[in-house]
């Protein structure tokens, strides 16, 4: 076997590989994402050959972290890690062998110096209560299952009925205030430099790094994304992207005014593209403690919370020790 980086010359074979997997995310099989990905050196994304057959993929981007004052480079496979083309998953345990030998330990770790790689499986996985056979024979021993909760909202006639009263309200005079506003949701009509001074004054509120404008220009483009916005003559108040794919759809991206917050838009908002989803679609709000406001207001739309589990993967000694010293002083909480 053998893997190769993807690239121009071989994204053909990629997405192919993509299509005839069983659990893939939309990552994937966008040809616009992946296209952008070619761009981006933060994301590793593989192809694995079997006698010069693609028959597997691997997804991930780059992250860096500090966990006990030691600074670690990692992979963070979120809904994305290995995907084996059903045609072959006869040669799964060949594939993931191969996987952790030739790429976990002669690519990652001693080419690009990666510390751990975390695995966090795509939504078809979370919602089937699967297990999570991609990985199921790890040499490092599956030292670290993650427990978490996934928040969602599934289709509901009496959803308003079942919020707080402190939520109906909002929503309720939320969607009073809305009437005055215009909802964009054809990409055509759509001003990404209106955008860009939305989410730029969001990174200075929240300290954070702004988008780019290839970040909103490329969803724009991609068929797996939509974009809800609120408008009031110039400029833009509200800003929902979600992602979509088969019956799933996720919270991707959120930006509001000062006007938006105050005037509860975009809890107003939200109650509408929750009361347009239809019958068999999960909307994915987010992961459970993630960030504590925003985590209160997914926790507020959610009707439902499912657990599953991520799988963390020290490879280097580095990982592993601070993971050892993770399991001895478990009690003091030195989460890895």
């Amino acid at each position: 076997m053998k893997f190769k980086k993807l690239s121009s010359e071989n994204i053909d074979d990629f997405i192919k590989v993509a299509n005839n997997s069983k659990h893939k995310w939309h990552f994937a099989v966008d040809v616009v994402e992946l296209e952008l990905r070619l761009k981006n050196y933060q994301h590793f994304n593989l192809i694995i050959y079997k006698d010069d057959c693609p028959v597997a993929v691997f997804l991930s981007r780059n992250i860096k972290l500090k966990r006990l004052l030691v600074k670690l480079n990692g992979l963070l496979c979120d809904y994305q890690g290995l995907h084996i083309d059903k045609n072959f998953t006869k040669y799964s345990n060949e594939i993931i062998n191969f996987l952790y030998n030739d790429i976990f330990d002669n690519y990652f770790k001693k080419v690009l110096k990666i510390d751990r790689i975390e695995y966090i499986p795509p939504p078809s996985l979370i919602f089937s209560n699967s297990q999570i056979d991609n990985f199921n024979i790890h040499k490092y021993g599956r030292d670290i299952n993650k427990t978490n909760f996934i928040l969602s909202v599934k289709k509901d006639d009496n959803y308003l009925k079942s919020r707080s009263y402190n939520i109906r309200y909002e929503i309720k005079k939320g969607l009073k205030n809305l009437e005055s506003y215009e909802i964009i949701s054809d990409k055509k009509k759509i001003d990404i430099e209106k955008i860009l001074i939305l989410d730029s004054l969001k990174s200075k509120r929240l300290n954070i790094e702004k988008q780019t404008k290839d970040f909103f220009y490329h969803r724009l483009k991609s068929k797996f994304y939509n974009f809800f916005i609120i408008s009031m003559g110039d400029s833009y108040e509200v800003i929902y992207i979600t992602a979509n794919h088969e019956n799933f759809k996720t919270l991707h991206y959120t930006c509001q005014s000062d006007t938006g917050r105050k005037k509860l838009l975009s809890k107003a908002l939200m109650y509408k593209i929750i009361n347009d989803l239809e019958e068999n679609q999960q909307f994915l709000l987010g992961v459970k403690n993630d960030v504590s406001g925003v985590d209160f207001f997914k926790s507020n739309f959610a009707n439902q919370e499912v657990k599953f589990s991520s799988i963390i993967f020290p490879i280097s000694i580095k990982a592993r020790f601070i993971q050892s010293l993770n399991k001895n002083y478990y009690s003091l909480k030195l989460y890895l």
